[in-house]
Order: structure tokens, then sequence, then C-alpha cells
């Protein structure tokens, strides 16, 4: 998640821009100067799809817990470190052994390059800057018409140098175990429209990821909606289940019925009202998008807090279950 942040954009005549990101206010500026030896993770930059998979055999049949103790373990996983790429290639071989397929038949990694350069203000005097070419992961359960589209998403990079436990190992797992399920209740059977799954990177990077795959997905589908996970879990906590979002209101009604059913903890709060997330990619291009996030109140994320090993895995998996169950009963229907 992404909670409200100042940045400066390069090469936009410097003009000031509000942006999100999901705890307390952090400052960020513009540097052309990239090479500062405080930076982390500065001097390589490391890609998925050219790093060779480290991951254990056997991913997908993890708990949510053994998941999310995985990745953990990883680390921080700010884009382009070598923690995020081992990470996304964590996701893929998931997929993989799921039988879920590449998004184009061919590869689950997908390049971009952000647009802007930013410059994060760290403790302890560092900072952190990015440039250069980062990866999304991108899988598909391909359905009957594949002209339509259900886009299921979480972002898994972290802030620099925080475990991000809950922002966003938790949307992570969320999404990967919600994909398994899905192609074990499908199996060889296709769904009515194709179910994409997508693992954003850079979110925690001006949503750097989703807004160029957005591009991607509106090339191939006439019709998609989104609904997108972002630190869900967290002990004692509601979800946020609110939007002013109009175009995003019958897919919101729906979706809360089944997360009801399930008993999960729900507030009338705005998530947008902390922060944002990839969802705000599909948003400002039109389309219905939710986001399930839970509301955090405290300076939680962001900071060395989210480094604990401290979710309720019987609320992640009421979530799941609450989404598999919408997104097999609606059968296609388009919001």
């Amino acid at each position: 998640m992404k909670k409200k942040v100042t940045i400066l954009s390069v090469g936009l005549l410097s003009m000031g821009l509000i942006f999100t990101g999901c705890s307390q206010k952090t400052n960020t500026s513009s540097n052309t100067d990239t090479t500062t030896s405080s930076t982390v993770e500065k001097n390589k930059v490391y890609l998925s799809s050219q790093i060779k998979s480290i991951n254990p055999k056997n991913l997908s049949t993890y708990s949510i817990e053994d998941l999310v103790q995985y990745f953990y373990n990883m680390g921080s996983r700010e884009i382009g470190s070598k923690s995020n790429a081992v990470s996304g290639t964590a996701i893929a071989d998931y997929w993989k052994e799921s039988n879920i397929d590449p998004y184009d038949g061919k590869t689950y990694y997908y390049k971009f390059t952000p647009n802007v350069k930013m410059e994060y203000d760290l403790p302890g005097g560092k900072k952190f800057t990015f440039s250069g070419e980062a990866e999304n992961i991108v899988g598909k359960i391909k359905g009957k018409d594949s002209t339509k589209a259900v886009v299921l998403s979480a972002h898994f990079d972290t802030w620099p140098g925080v475990k991000g436990v809950l922002d966003n190992t938790s949307g992570t797992v969320g999404m990967m175990y919600l994909s398994n399920k899905l192609k074990e209740f499908y199996g060889s059977e296709q769904p009515p429209i194709d179910i994409v799954f997508t693992a954003f990177n850079g979110e925690e990077y001006m949503m750097a990821g989703s807004s160029n795959f957005y591009k991607t997905l509106n090339k191939d589908y006439q019709n998609f909606y989104n609904i997108n996970l972002d630190c869900i879990g967290k002990k004692r906590a509601p979800l946020a289940y609110n939007s002013d979002n109009q175009l995003s209101q019958s897919l919101l009604k729906t979706v809360k019925t089944y997360l009801e059913a399930q008993k999960v903890n729900l507030s009338d709060l705005k998530y947008d009202d902390q922060g944002t997330s990839d969802h705000a990619s599909f948003l400002e291009n039109g389309k219905a998008a939710i986001v399930i996030g839970n509301d955090i109140k405290s300076k939680y994320v962001h900071t060395e807090k989210d480094n604990e090993l401290n979710l309720d895995y019987d609320e992640i998996q009421k979530i799941i279950t609450g989404l598999q169950n919408f997104i097999v009963e609606s059968n296609g229907k388009m919001f």
C-alpha cells in the first residue's frame, strides 16, 4: 500500500506531485545523481527473468503461513534488489507448479521502465532511488471468452529496507493461494472468462508496474475489472471496505456479500482515505476496481514494525474463500 508522500518528478519542470503510499508521510525528492554510496541496493539492478531460480520444489503445496515465512526470510524486496528478483521467480515457480499458464502462453515476466525517478529518505541517513528496468509477474487461467477478464492483483515489492509482512507479503501470498484454489476448482475446464493473476512490481515506486501493465491489458481485452489485495490479515484490524468510486459500486457491494458470508471483519471506512494501491491504475482509466485491505490507523507499514510476523492467517483464509466463491458464482459477469 502507498501512503501519502510528496515527490518531485524528473523531467516535468520539477512540479510537485502529491502521491500516496501506506504509512506515515514520507519525504522524497528528485535526484539526478543516483550513485550515492548511501543508496540501498543501487549499484546493480536484478531482474527475475535473468537470475537462476533458487526456490524449493513444491512451493504450490505450501500453506499460507509457510508462504509468508518464505517471503519473510528473503528480507526487504524493494524494486531492483536481488531479493525482489528472487521473490519474482518464486511467484512464477508457484504458478508453473500450479499449472497456471504464463499470461501470453510464453513468459510470466513482463518488463517495464518507470517513467519517473524518486529518492526516498530512509532512517539512519540512508537514501533509496531506482532507475532501469523491472518486471511484473503475470499468469492466467484461460477462459471460454478471452475478450473479457477479471484481474486479480497484489504488489510484491516492499518499502526499501522493510520486510513488508503486511505490506504486501500478505496480499501477495493471498493472491497466489487464491490462484491455486481457482485452478484446483476448474481443473481442466475453462472458466467463463479469463482469470488474470498480476503480481505488480514497483507499487511503492509510484505504482510503476500496474500503470505500465494496464496498457497491455487494455490492448488484449475488450472488458475487464480488478480486485486488488494490499495489506490483509492484520490482527484485530477490519478491512476498510468502502469506496467513493461510482463505477465500482456494483462490484463492491457484490463482493461484500461473499466476504460477509465468511464472517470477514469489515468496516465502513474508505481504504483510499489512508493511502492507495494498484487498483488506482484501473480506476483512473475508467475500469471498475476495488482494493481488499485493512484499516490501518497506526504508523505500522513502511517502518520496522512491518518486520513482525503477526498476521491472522484464519482471516486471510476467509478472504480467499470469499473471493473464490465470488469469482466462481459470478460466472463471468462483468462489472
